[in-house]
């Protein structure tokens, strides 16, 4: 396999591996590899490159020890290795520049020559670019212009499929539904929307408090996408009724408006409703949500992506994760089908993706 020219043709995809790479090493990625429990770095679903060694016996610089293995303890030594060895490394398009000279005069890689400098104590930068290039099982993409997602203002978007082709299109559905949504959250009367929702909670607290929180920021963004969506789906049914027109589309913001304006109670009703089924899912898959402190400290926080700022990315997971999620997928872990679609939506922010 010539990992410079998979350099040259697959930038983008380095960036992604390398950043998420980087970010598991550093120290919010200690939940993870550092733990006692986590000692066993060969299992496949920790993705260590446990396998890559040094030529040089027992360097002290390595990023795996087997004697440290076999003790059953933390890698830690070979951890702090690897975030100095990940710390030097290069802009992909760096390397890509680097592997596109090809040879030097002497006939070595320009690509391996450069990268032994960056770090020459163990001389492992390369393999472990290019075992995380060769180690990635990920259907992973930069979406096309036509693909990505309107409502998130970065052009840097990427898809990682891990479901089957009806939840795909379960959320083609919903991103279509949300799209109409967030175009009717910007004609709505806002403050009556929101007095009705807290009305609703005020009765209904009970039922959902631990699910969507305690009217925080998370809470009301989602309570109000939720009622858009919902007067969205009555719009849609209601004008797939009128066989006289078939241009259901270009009607679909402006009849759910009328929809709020006559019957907004009713619709945030029916959003409670869901709310409150999806609690008592989880509370009988023995797994009801609670809002502890981090529950609650992110939920406050939460701030929206995009112009207008509707839009939630809220995976609880940490950057730090993602390394290992690109390669042992997403699971549904809840005990209930609450996971209505099977594909994760990656974006990068500008900075991110400079790497």
């Amino acid at each position: 396999m010539d990992i410079g020219r998979c350099l040259v043709k697959q930038q983008e995809l380095f960036e992604l591996l390398c950043f998420y790479f980087y970010m598991c090493c550093q120290p919010q990625g200690k939940t993870i590899w550092p733990q006692q429990w986590a000692w066993d770095l060969k299992d496949p679903n920790m993705c260590y490159p446990w396998m890559i060694t040094s030529s040089e016996k027992d360097n002290e610089h390595d990023i795996f020890f087997e004697k440290t293995y076999k003790e059953k303890k933390p890698q830690l030594a070979g951890l702090k290795n690897l975030q100095l060895l990940v710390g030097k490394m290069p802009k992909v398009r760096t390397m890509a520049n680097w592997a596109a000279k090809g040879k030097d005069a002497d006939g070595v890689s320009v690509l391996h020559r450069e990268m032994v400098k960056l770090y020459p104590k163990n001389g492992l930068m390369l393999p472990v670019v290019r075992w995380l290039y060769t180690s990635n099982r990920a259907h992973f993409r930069r979406l096309r212009k036509d693909e990505m997602l309107k409502q998130v203002d970065s052009e840097y978007q990427y898809v990682l499929m891990t479901g089957s082709m009806d939840k795909e299109t379960r959320f083609q559905e919903l991103k279509r539904e949300t799209a109409f949504a967030r175009e009717v959250m910007t004609k709505w009367n806002l403050t009556k929307v929101d007095a009705s929702l807290r009305t609703a909670y005020g009765k209904r607290k009970n039922e959902v408090m631990f699910l969507i929180c305690d009217q925080s920021t998370l809470w009301m963004a989602k309570s109000r996408l939720a009622v858009a969506t919902e007067a969205v789906r009555a719009a849609v049914k209601k004008l797939a009724e009128d066989t006289s027109r078939d241009d259901i589309d270009s009607r679909v913001v402006k009849t759910a408006i009328d929809i709020l304006k006559k019957s907004l109670d009713s619709v945030v009703k029916t959003v409670f409703d869901v709310f409150k089924a999806q609690a008592q899912a989880l509370t009988a898959a023995g797994k009801p949500p609670a809002v502890n402190h981090r529950v609650k400290s992110t939920a406050q926080s939460a701030t929206g992506i995009g112009s207008k700022g509707s839009f939630f990315a809220w995976h609880g997971s940490q950057v730090a994760r993602w390394h290992l999620m690109i390669r042992t997928g997403l699971r549904n872990l809840s005990g209930t089908k609450l996971q209505a679609f099977g594909v994760a939506y990656v974006v990068f922010e500008r900075e991110a993706r400079e790497f």
